[in-house]
């Protein structure tokens, strides 16, 4: 940062094309007595840009006024790739419209006064800039990795060139100088103007969702693909090819999606982990193009940490009296132990804006802050939001408040537990109560402090833990791990029921594992005693029919379209995890359960790890006027 200058909120930007400053030089009739040369000299040296922010090159008093005041006249990083070579733009050897350029007149009224030995000088303070003229770049960091810093215009009476400014990088300040000397290097004439460029802003769940994407696995993740599509539709949801990246289904680990503001919109961008795996080449293959920038920070082995599970955003917080009105950023680590990179959390900490803090969660095996809390929206709430955090209280009264003998076929299968009186017979309990005491909450008040939060902004919700590799995981399918797509809840089905379908496929519930009530009847949520007849109070949408998720005309026959899982079955979904979580949800929210348990629960991630999601920026609001 430049020592002198100054905050400074402000109104729009401009960006001319895809979002350079225009810098123009003019020559200006001035009083003498304004005017430090002392030769005959009738017009001033007069370097404009748009420094007042108001999306026009005017030149007028106000603009004048601010030139020397930061953030001053913004320049876009040049991350994208306009040309589509590749690379990202700042890294050409190129100066055209295709790389985010735009050409500026310099105006050469006081270039056409100059006397006898004296000279227009360009001069350039500040990191991650740079100044082109004529499509030479001359300030700045050079091909050869040379930082120039002066340069003198090599032909005044020819005429001025054009300027063109390229940010190079993020939240980058400094001072572009025009300078007449004579021929001794004195100074005669001079002026400047302040420069900036963006900060790196992330995404929070309260940010409207424009598009997902998810790997697109072959028949391992195909229900959890389908039920995607079922909740938002195929036309918002992108499914890559998961032979091209060697079925590495983390697609939240490997990126994290962001943008860059300026006056005429703003540019997308992708944060990409150093994460050495098979989607590696995912963002720069896929993402990066024109307008949509790329970046990456941090080099070398990565850990567990630095996967994008563990980088996460609040929604607009006051902390303290002061206003985030970006949110906060945060991502799990612990000073003296495991953390993520440290190029990243200084780059992070380098945006300002959204001011990163560093929490707790290396008790986790995997150790991502999206395993244990997630930010929801919540229209009556003063604040817009409620934090749902797994707690164990909540589960143990969920646990005891069924069937002893409830069977969790699911859970006998993978982990042992047969039924739900086996798993609170376990050492499960001990072990989920010790990590909610001794982690979780002490965690948990830390987010509390950190984000400005009060005990009605919290809903605890189901989950539970066990411990691998001295580390904390789900047993249970994480519901905490959802995705948030506007008013949708995409939500890892908790599975913790007897019958998850017609198992042995005959199309009748025919032992007591696939009956959820022991009735012998197919059972629906408004069939609740399981006698096969719509009786008193049973009717939960009132149609006058017996209603399943599946069987929707209420028939009791699976018609086509009524196939929720695609295996031909019909289903029942009585779960008392589901019903405890969508019971304590915000109201207008749409949770829907999607089957991750193969291809993701039993990898140790949930739906959240398994997608991402690119939303809208806020327009109401730049960064400049809160940094």
């Amino acid at each position: 940062m430049i020592d002198r200058l100054r905050r400074h909120p402000g109104g729009w930007l401009t960006l001319l094309a895809n979002g350079l400053v225009l810098l123009v030089l003019v020559g200006c009739p001035t009083d003498p007595a304004d005017d430090d040369d002392t030769s005959d000299r009738t017009a001033v040296l007069d370097l404009d840009a748009d420094t007042d922010r108001d999306g026009e090159l005017d030149g007028d008093e106000a603009e004048d006024a601010d030139e020397e005041l930061a953030p001053g006249a913004i320049a876009a990083a040049n991350v994208d790739d306009d040309n589509s070579d590749g690379a990202v733009d700042c890294e050409d050897d190129l100066c055209d419209e295709e790389n985010d350029t735009a050409a500026a007149a310099l105006h050469d009224q006081a270039l056409a006064e100059l006397g006898d030995g004296e000279s227009v000088v360009l001069s350039l303070e500040g990191d991650g800039l740079a100044v082109w003229a004529d499509d030479e770049l001359v300030l700045g960091e050079v091909s050869s990795g040379e930082l120039v810093t002066e340069w003198t215009v090599p032909d005044p009476e020819a005429g001025a060139p054009e300027l063109h400014v390229e940010g190079l990088d993020f939240a980058m300040d400094g001072l572009l100088a025009a300078t007449i000397v004579d021929g001794d290097g004195a100074e005669l004439d001079r002026d400047e103007i302040a420069l900036s460029t963006p900060r790196f802003m992330m995404f929070n769940h309260l940010d409207p969702s424009e598009h997902l994407w998810v790997l697109d696995d072959s028949s391992w993740n195909l229900l959890f693909r389908d039920g995607l599509k079922e909740a938002l539709g195929e036309e918002v949801i992108t499914e890559i090819d998961g032979t091209t990246y060697g079925h590495d289904v983390w697609l939240q680990d490997e990126i994290e999606f962001g943008y860059q503001q300026m006056a005429d919109g703003a540019m997308p961008l992708v944060l990409d982990s150093i994460r050495d795996r098979p989607l590696d080449a995912f963002p720069e293959a896929e993402l990066l193009g024109p307008d949509f920038g790329h970046l990456v920070r941090g080099e070398g082995q990565a850990n567990s940490l630095d996967s994008f599970g563990n980088l996460e955003c609040t929604p607009p917080v006051t902390v303290d009296g002061v206003e985030y009105p970006f949110g906060r950023i945060y991502y799990g680590g612990k000073p003296g132990g495991t953390q993520m990179t440290e190029p990243l959390r200084t780059f992070l900490d380098e945006q300002e804006v959204q001011s990163p803090t560093e929490i707790d969660s290396t008790w986790l095996l995997v150790g991502h802050v999206d395993e244990f809390m997630v930010w929801v929206p919540d229209a009556s709430s003063d604040k817009g939001f409620k934090l749902l955090v797994v707690d164990w209280e909540v589960t143990r009264t969920v646990l005891e408040s069924v069937d002893p003998l409830l069977a969790i076929p699911r859970f006998e299968e993978y982990y042992g537990y047969a039924t739900v009186g086996e798993l609170l017979d376990s050492n499960l309990p001990a072990y989920n109560e010790d990590i909610d005491s001794v982690s979780l909450q002490p965690t948990l008040l830390t987010v509390m402090e950190a984000f400005g939060l009060e005990e009605s902004d919290i809903i605890p919700i189901p989950g539970v833990w066990e411990e691998i590799w001295g580390g904390a995981v789900a047993l249970v399918p994480g519901m905490a791990n959802l995705a948030v797509y506007n008013e949708h809840l995409l939500i890892a089905d908790p599975f913790l029921r007897t019958i998850d379908e017609d198992i042995n496929g005959d199309g009748e519930l025919t032992t007591w594992a696939e009956d959820i009530n022991a009735s012998g009847a197919f059972d629906t949520e408004e069939d609740a005693n399981g006698n096969g007849v719509l009786d008193e109070g049973e009717d939960i949408n009132g149609n006058g029919l017996l209603d399943t998720e599946e069987d929707r005309n209420g028939n009791w026959q699976l018609d086509e379209g009524e196939d929720y899982n695609g295996d031909g079955m019909l289903n029942t979904f009585r779960d008392p995890f589901q019903e405890a979580l969508v019971d304590v949800l915000p109201d207008g929210l749409i949770p829907h359960f999607l089957d991750d348990w193969n291809n993701y629960h039993l990898m140790e991630g949930e739906v959240h790890c398994g997608t991402n999601i690119l939303r809208t920026p806020r327009a109401d609001l730049t960064w400049w006027e809160v940094q």
